[in-house]
């Protein structure tokens, strides 16, 4: 695995991470919803739990760059997997009726950075098979839609 490709991955998670976190303010009442959704607290809590996961995958991420075997089909897919889990996570969230509309442009955002991984994961491991404009076109639907997201989100906690 190209560490270059790594570092690439890195910067991507830090622009998400950063646009993930902005959701986690504002008040909100605990009414539950009738359709399983997550308590207003519950789902700030819940988005704050994966943003912090997202903050220390950073350093995660950094540690295994420096001692993973390129080599190592295992370790990377198992690195690729790590950092994808909580963009999994984050899109499969309930959101509270206040919240709908944030979380669905999260869950975009999520499933675009998904494919994003799963991508740069084939590629690791046929670099002939690059397609930098489909790369370069999920990263930024990702980060367009959680920037998104957490402006919705904003906006949700300012009514």
């Amino acid at each position: 695995m190209n560490k270059k490709f790594l570092k690439l991955m890195s910067l991507a998670l830090v622009v998400m991470m950063m646009s993930v976190a902005l959701v986690a303010c504002g008040g909100g009442d605990d009414n539950k919803d009738n359709d399983g959704a997550l308590t207003e607290e519950e789902y700030k809590a819940k988005v704050q739990e994966i943003s912090t996961t997202m903050s220390n995958m950073q350093t995660t991420i950094n540690e295994k760059m420096a001692t993973i075997d390129p080599t190592d089909e295992e370790a990377v897919d198992a690195l690729f997997e790590e950092i994808k889990a909580p963009f999994v996570e984050f899109a499969a969230l309930k959101a509270p009726a206040k919240y709908e509309a944030a979380q669905a442009k999260f869950k975009s955002g999520c499933e675009a950075m998904i494919e994003f991984i799963d991508t740069a994961k084939a590629l690791s491991k046929d670099p002939a098979s690059a397609d930098a404009n489909k790369l370069q076109d999920l990263l930024t639907t990702a980060m367009t839609d959680i920037i998104e997201g957490a402006q919705l989100a904003e906006e949700a906690d300012a009514k």
